[in-house]
């Protein structure tokens, strides 16, 4: 599209269309060991702008802040953070805790979150690239796509 010859090529927004849906279905993404580079496990997670983001960051908001009397604490803040990014991850895989295939759920996310803080770390830095959520212009839907993928099984609570 082209509004005139003087300007550049107009975006359809109607294009990114996919960019709702990649957001529900989440990124995979992969943790790895801090030092050794190697392949912990894979999580994925809701995208930021998804709904069921949306809907962790009212659940986070009302679960930690219901007890805050006074300042916002960092331990509070901490709390928050812990508790948002749990309640978005949608799947994970070859997480294992003592020999054993954890299951994901919402309090076994948290645990993971609190012991392993360079998982939250990971997590997060993956999340704020928001191209990971866009389809290239010439993949259609049904490719597959290397960087957005929905897990097999949702978090239960």
């Amino acid at each position: 599209l082209q509004c005139c010859s003087c300007c550049r090529s107009m975006i359809d927004l109607a294009e990114l269309v996919d960019y709702s849906r990649l957001q529900e279905e989440g990124l995979q993404i992969e943790i790895v060991h801090p030092v050794t580079g190697d392949l912990l496990c894979k999580i994925t997670v809701a995208g930021p702008d998804s709904k069921k983001a949306q809907r962790a960051h009212r659940a986070a908001l009302g679960h930690v802040f219901k007890d805050l009397q006074g300042p916002l604490t960092e331990a509070a803040e901490d709390a928050y953070r812990e508790d948002l990014m749990a309640r978005a991850i949608i799947s994970w895989e070859d997480v294992v805790w003592d020999g054993l295939e954890l299951q994901c759920t919402y309090d076994n996310a948290k645990r993971l979150l609190q012991s392993f803080p360079f998982i939250m770390s990971q997590l997060n830095l993956s999340l704020r690239d928001r191209s990971k959520f866009f389809r290239p212009p010439d993949q259609s839907p049904d490719e597959g796509d290397e960087a957005v993928h929905s897990g097999d099984s949702e978090i239960q609570e």
